[in-house]
């Protein structure tokens, strides 16, 4: 399922189903901020559950979507409450996240599986 994404994208899906990792963790192992971690995990999902694309107005709203499903904190840029995109959105990326933890591979991709048993928590 997750062949399709690119490896970034499959990295984190992978770290935060798997790893028990949360953003500041992954954001470490893998270089990046906990913002890059947000987004990488709703375009993952998005792209996963094949959802249509969100307008260029709910986009800067997709890091605190994912933020919602992933237990994290993200703040939220100003938009309209009630936004239906946005909530179609939400709805996609939590219907692409629950099929991935069901039916997700065995294993990590092992250039993730390498990078974490380096880590010292």
């Amino acid at each position: 399922m997750d062949t399709a994404l690119p490896g970034p994208e499959r990295e984190v899906l992978a770290l935060l189903a798997e790893s028990g990792l949360g953003y500041d963790g992954i954001a470490e192992l893998l270089g990046v901020t906990r913002l890059d971690v947000a987004t990488l995990a709703a375009t993952a999902r998005l792209r996963l559950a094949r959802a249509t694309p969100v307008p260029e107005a709910c986009r800067a709203q997709l890091p605190h979507l994912a933020s919602r499903i992933d237990d994290e904190r993200i703040d939220q840029p100003a938009h309209p409450d009630g936004c239906a995109s946005c909530a179609a959105a939400l709805a996609a990326m939590r219907a692409a996240d629950a099929a991935y933890r069901a039916d997700r591979p065995p294993l990590m991709p092992d250039a993730v599986r390498h990078r974490l048993n380096g880590l010292s928590y």
